[in-house]
């Protein structure tokens, strides 16, 4: 669904701010059912085989497979719940549209992906440089799943390239007067 919905954008000359949300939602989906079926067996695969871990940087885990190293990819459209996709997806499309039109859905896509996988790999590269840590956020193991480095790598460019232009701003339902 990954590769294939971003192949799809490309070829329909679609923009891919709009085209990687559908696509996140797709993938978001069936994680949707197995929770609303409790099935956390299969649940817990899916994080399991496509979520990241910083123990992949340095073949390390019990589960590590030859797979393993795409998870840097397939971990930026799993998200954690509906909110950490719905927070990720709303500043896509508030953010990337606008910022796609004016850089390009080549530069985008190129400033999405690397900030998605920079992001996991720091990540990844903090946890293993205090891999004493047995709990929370900077354990080896953990999971790192969502496109939020993406997102910022897309507020970051967007902030540097335009820093006087203004977005619509939402807050739960309500829209905001537009915000620098």
């Amino acid at each position: 669904v990954m590769v294939s919905g971003l192949f799809y954008i490309r070829h329909s000359q679609g923009q891919y701010s709009t085209g990687l949300v559908m696509v996140n939602f797709a993938v978001y989906l069936p994680l949707f059912f197995f929770e609303l079926f409790d099935r956390p067996d299969l649940l817990n695969e899916v994080y399991r085989d496509l979520g990241f871990r910083a123990n992949y940087l340095v073949g390390k885990g019990d589960e590590f497979h030859w797979w393993s190293p795409a998870t840097l990819f397939s971990s930026l459209f799993i998200h954690g719940g509906p909110f950490h996709l719905m927070g990720n997806m709303i500043i896509l499309l508030m953010m990337g549209a606008p910022f796609e039109e004016r850089v390009g859905s080549k530069a985008f896509l190129t400033i999405y992906m690397v900030g998605g996988i920079g992001g996991s790999l720091i990540f990844g590269l903090l946890a293993l440089i205090d891999g004493s840590v047995e709990y929370g956020m900077l354990n080896p193991a953990t999971l790192g799943v969502g496109a939020s480095g993406a997102i910022f790598a897309i507020m970051g460019g967007f902030v540097r390239l335009y820093p006087n232009d203004e977005i619509p701003m939402l807050m739960v339902v309500i829209f905001l007067p537009r915000v620098p």
